[in-house]
């Protein structure tokens, strides 16, 4: 009975591990927000974002303070004309890094707050796996 227990102890000992060392962390560099023009209802945010992991990490919805939403973006050229449209996941491959830049992947951030140039705006990225990880951007001219 006490080797059942044991093993039975080590098995969920090893599984806390393995959920721990499973949670996604991401690397983002260069962070940066658009600074809006006056009275623009939406502006974009870049950076690239590095998977180091050995398992894709999915994005699946973000977050600031500095906005009424913020959605997943991408754009693409279709019929000659650039469209952004919500993406419900971003997929960030293992071992890769993604772009989130003009003309492709971004953040929209609608509903934006008065922004200038300088200002530093924290962003929360919601992972795939249920945590959620933050960073700041500095807000740039255009």
């Amino acid at each position: 009975m006490r080797r059942v227990l044991a093993a039975m102890a080590c098995a969920l000992l090893a599984g806390l591990g393995l959920a721990s060392a499973a949670a996604a962390e991401l690397e983002i560099t260069d962070p940066w927000v658009a600074e809006p023009p006056p009275g623009a209802m939406a502006t974009g945010a870049f950076m690239v974002v590095r998977n180091p992991g050995d398992a894709d990490v999915r994005i699946v919805g973000a977050s600031s303070a500095a906005c009424r939403r913020t959605e997943l973006h991408r754009t693409r050229i279709e019929g000659g004309m650039a469209r952004m449209k919500s993406q419900p996941e971003i997929v960030v491959p293992a071992r890769e890094s993604l772009a989130f830049e003009r003309g492709s992947y971004h953040l929209m951030l609608i509903g934006p707050e008065t922004l200038r140039a300088g200002d530093e705006v924290e962003i929360t990225l919601e992972l795939g796996d249920g945590s959620k990880q933050s960073f700041g951007a500095e807000v740039r001219k255009r």
